[in-house]
């Protein structure tokens, strides 16, 4: 009995750990991210290379879409006005 409680205790521990961990790469992520608004969209690609998909914003701009060629794939994605510079972003998991 005292077994499952002690794995019971390190299994739930774990759960805290990791929960913490996620935050603080995501805050990471985030601020990565922030860091590129401004820029124009031939220095992410510069720096990134370019993205595998490419969308419409709705606005007379785009996306890039960097990521989830698979299902359930991180995504990051940059929108970028129709001067070319990046204006917005977001990621999804």
């Amino acid at each position: 009995m005292k077994t499952k409680a002690v794995v019971y205790a390190f299994l739930l521990s774990l759960c805290f750990l990791n929960t913490g961990c996620f935050s603080h790469i995501a805050a990471q992520n985030d601020a990565a991210m922030e860091s590129w608004v401004g820029h124009s969209e031939g220095e992410l690609i510069a720096a990134w290379g370019p993205p595998p998909f490419v969308r419409d914003d709705g606005r007379g701009g785009k996306v890039l879409v960097y990521g989830g060629i698979y299902q359930h794939q991180f995504q990051r994605m940059f929108y970028v006005n129709p001067s070319g510079i990046i204006y917005s972003w977001r990621w999804q998991n």
